[in-house]
């Protein structure tokens, strides 16, 4: 596994090509793992925007435009990737009462709903994210979901009894702390690597 997260490598900075940050993937990241862009075959990117305005759901088409770019981007610079799993945000309701609303609910919840119609626009075969070769040139990875880890908070928990208490996250209330918060985050990835049919043979391989 190769870690290629970066502070404020937003959706709409991924969705363009020339954003510095695949410089920075392509260049530093993944060669500090050993790896070469023709070795990477699967992704999983938690896509997100500054969003805190907007009425739904149109608050949330041009997040779903920039998942379908992010995609193709993929495609173009890992050239054998053949998947890659999106998940939506988890739980920002402790940045609502802040100053400074990078993400916060309901849009961090919403979010969801960018990757339902991405992955939606795939399966009813939008030409600009066909994967098959059978049906024409191929311009995004086979597309789905990732783990889901959104909850409300501590009011309702989601699946498998998750939530998200004040210690999860940070002080801005948005990113996940650096202790239990991105250890739930790792967990959950780990978890779904380890128990999704389309992960776990080649994820527990030898």
């Amino acid at each position: 596994l190769a870690n290629g997260a970066l502070g404020d490598a937003t959706a709409a900075k991924l969705s363009d090509p020339n954003s510095p940050f695949w410089v920075s993937i392509l260049n530093y990241i993944i060669p500090n793992y050993g790896v070469t862009p023709k070795q990477v075959v699967a992704a999983w990117v938690e896509p997100t925007d500054e969003i805190s305005s907007g009425t739904f759901p149109s608050d949330m088409s041009k997040l779903q435009s920039q998942i379908e770019n992010v995609a193709q981007n993929l495609l173009t610079f890992f050239p054998n990737i053949k998947m890659v799993y999106f998940s939506s945000r988890a739980y920002a309701g402790y940045s609502n009462g802040l100053s400074k609303k990078i993400n916060p609910e309901p849009y961090a919840f919403e979010s969801s709903y960018a990757v339902k119609w991405a992955v939606q626009d795939q399966l009813d075969g939008a030409h600009n994210l066909n994967f098959d070769p059978g049906k024409g040139p191929v311009l995004a990875p086979w597309m789905s979901w990732g783990p889901y880890d959104w909850a409300d908070g501590l009011v309702v928990p989601g699946p498998s009894g998750l939530y998200w208490s004040c210690q999860d996250s940070e002080s801005d209330g948005n990113h996940p702390s650096g202790t239990s918060g991105t250890e739930k985050i790792a967990n959950r990835v780990i978890n779904f690597l380890k128990n999704d049919v389309t992960t776990s043979p080649w994820y527990l391989a030898p």
